[in-house]
């Protein structure tokens, strides 16, 4: 009986393929959803929104040391395939915006905003079968 091994290695080596040498960042597909928005000017507002948010680094440079001083300017709520972005309510900054009692959150990022104001974005997430993300942007008064 002849000996099968040859004959199995050159099949192996005509199907095997080597690993791709880069990968390439794709974007989560679950993000990329349409923003629901309450009129077509906050769809314009909160895009020039956020083109003028300056991250600070480091975070002591917009000196946010607690609650209070900053509102609620805008909310961008995610959860599964829905995302709906709406203007603040003029909500102060509360004591658990800043510290959460879990490893989802809520973290928080300094910024200054394109007037030089500074803010702070603070992002809760929450384990769900979906992606569950509401992140709140406060602007010192």
């Amino acid at each position: 009986m002849p000996n099968p091994l040859p004959a199995l290695l050159l099949l192996l080596t005509a199907c095997a393929q080597a690993q791709p040498g880069v990968q390439v960042f794709q974007p989560n597909p679950l993000y990329e959803v349409p923003i629901i928005y309450e009129s077509p000017g906050d769809s314009m507002d909160f895009a020039h929104f956020r083109e003028g948010i300056k991250v600070m680094d480091p975070p002591s440079e917009t000196g946010v040391h607690g609650p209070g001083g900053y509102l609620l300017v805008w909310e961008d709520r995610l959860q599964g395939g829905m995302r709906v972005v709406t203007r603040g309510d003029g909500e102060r900054l509360k004591d658990h915006a800043i510290v959460g009692p879990s490893d989802f959150g809520p973290f928080h990022a300094p910024f200054r905003s394109a007037d030089g104001k500074r803010g702070v974005m603070v992002t809760h997430e929450w384990p769900c079968a979906l992606v569950c993300v509401v992140t709140s942007y406060y602007v010192e008064e």
